[in-house]
């Protein structure tokens, strides 16, 4: 019969297998939803490049054609911050780092003077902030699936609101950028106003911007009016995008590395399990060799 010693290696490696057979399920479902989630974010990635370099040559005439989104407020002293995070948890430092870049935001707009709100959409990010009583201005709960523009415009609707409103002077967004599977940048963009400053950075334009006389075809006003609500939705169903497909990358992988470090784990502990039934067997045959030697000595006694 196996000793105290072994039963508890058994059990522990039972334990640890039952932990691999779970964590190697998440990762093939997090492959699952990254392959679906990156194949749409990579077949969108072109429409949404080439919306931020026709951005960045229209920017510098914003001012020659006023718009609401793109109209500078009177300061206010506050800030609204729409924070990206997970729903769960089990993806590696995929959350820790989308909310240490929002504590560090919120820490940048204190010494320039700002108060800062957030919309939260992600339960993660909800419940670190609900408990350092942060304001929440509203909590949207992270999307099941592939986000669509129905389910994004709600979020849009609702910033923009608050922005023409005159509360806030910016709204600002954190999110996950997707750079590969293994890889992703908690990013901070600024939503509004639309600024030649704001959108530059996040273009890749070459020459940075028109050249000669712009002529608008139609009109100024009719074209930014069209296009700046368009690329303000745009970069935040962009953002979602980018953050659902890194949220699953991010768990697969740190599923698989539980996986690999679960299996090395029962390798140890069956080493471990073998040690400890050689030395029970060592002892037995020790135990039955001293009883034989003793009856022998006392057979030769008598």
């Amino acid at each position: 019969m196996p000793g105290g010693k072994e039963r508890a290696i058994k059990r522990r490696i039972k334990s640890v297998n039952n932990t691999r057979q779970i964590t190697r399920a998440m990762k093939m479902v997090s492959a699952a939803k990254l392959s679906r989630a990156e194949g749409q974010t990579r077949l969108s990635a072109p429409y949404f490049d080439t919306l931020n370099r026709l951005m960045a040559d229209l920017a510098p005439h914003l001012s020659e054609y006023p718009h609401p989104l793109s109209t500078v407020p009177e300061p206010t002293g506050r800030s609204l911050l729409i924070l990206l995070t997970a729903e769960k948890g089990l993806c590696g430092a995929f959350n820790a780092n989308l909310i240490r870049a929002a504590r560090s935001y919120i820490h940048q707009q204190k010494e320039q003077g700002r108060e800062v709100d957030l919309i939260t959409v992600g339960r993660k990010g909800w419940l670190f902030f609900r408990r350092r009583k942060v304001e929440i201005v509203r909590h949207y709960p992270w999307f099941s699936k592939q986000a669509t523009y129905r389910e994004v415009k709600p979020i849009a609707d609702l910033a923009r609101e608050l922005f023409f409103s005159g509360r806030y002077e910016r709204v600002d967004l954190i999110y996950a950028h997707f750079i590969n599977v293994v890889k992703n940048i908690p990013t901070q963009r600024q939503l509004l106003p639309i600024t030649e400053e704001s959108v530059r950075p996040f273009a890749e334009a070459d020459g940075g911007g028109l050249k000669g006389e712009v002529l608008f075809e139609p009109s100024g006003p009719e074209m930014i009016g069209t296009l700046l609500p368009r690329y303000y939705e745009a970069v935040l169903f962009r953002a979602i995008q980018e953050t659902y497909t890194s949220e699953h990358g991010a768990r697969m992988v740190a599923m698989d590395n539980a996986t690999q470090a679960a299996e090395d784990m029962i390798k140890t502990l069956t080493l471990w399990f073998n040690k400890a039934r050689q030395e029970g067997i060592t002892n037995e045959i020790l135990d039955i060799v001293g009883g034989a030697e003793a009856l022998r000595k006392m057979g030769g006694g008598a």
